[in-house]
């Protein structure tokens, strides 16, 4: 077996190399293996609020908000999570893409993370007014 660990800044790469080894993973982050938790997106999301505000503070956005089934409480498992954020000047798609993928890792369930001006106009004015901080 041969094991290198590399530091470079904040983050450590570890890298394990063995025959008939489990996938090797490169970085301090879990692999995504498209496996989601099956609970309703509710449970998640009030065990662990001060990890997604926590999370949402790394990305240039602000006012995470939750709205639809989990905040009205008729989220199933089969529901998502819909979040809605304020973009900073200069949020690229990249940002809000990488802000979903760490909040579905973190709560393994599908997050539908939303802007205002992703909201269709004939619901916008009612999402905003009913949307809740996290």
């Amino acid at each position: 077996m041969l094991r290198d660990a590399v530091t470079t800044g904040t983050a450590t790469t570890t890298a394990t190399h063995e025959s008939h080894a489990a996938p090797v993973q490169l970085t301090d982050r879990p692999i995504r293996t498209g496996r989601r938790v099956n609970m309703k997106p509710s449970v998640p999301f009030e065990q662990k609020r001060q990890d997604i505000r926590r999370i949402a503070s790394r990305f240039p956005v602000v006012n995470p908000r939750v709205f639809g089934s989990v905040l009205h409480g008729d989220d199933t498992e089969g529901s998502d999570l819909d979040l809605l954020v304020d973009p900073l000047p200069g949020t690229t798609l990249f940002d809000l893409g990488g802000l979903q993928v760490a909040l579905e890792d973190l709560l393994g369930v599908p997050v539908d993370l939303l802007t205002p001006g992703d909201l269709p106009p004939k619901f916008r004015s009612s999402v905003l007014a009913e949307a809740l901080p996290v």
